[in-house]
């Protein structure tokens, strides 16, 4: 017959010039949450290196001020119906 639940490890008696456990320490984080932490960090550098390029790009682009016939005017006109 099998057992429903696993047996409990035996407990040995404590002596009492044991000192007290020691508190836990930071626990390490897992493999995935490190990876996780890892890509994020890569993809913030991206973003920010794409930025860069991105802007860089839009410097090589031509100058658009000389592309008008004539300079801006403060005309306003009115149409009736």
């Amino acid at each position: 017959m099998a057992r429903s639940q696993p047996a409990r490890p035996r407990r040995l008696p404590k002596d009492r010039d044991e000192a007290p456990p020691e508190p836990p320490g930071p626990e390490r984080l897992s493999r995935w949450a490190a990876f996780r932490y890892l890509v994020l960090a890569g993809l913030i550098w991206c973003v920010l290196g794409g930025g860069l390029i991105f802007s860089h790009w839009i410097s090589e682009l031509p100058d658009i001020g000389g592309l008008m016939a004539a300079a801006p005017t403060q005309d306003v006109t009115l149409l009736d119906d």
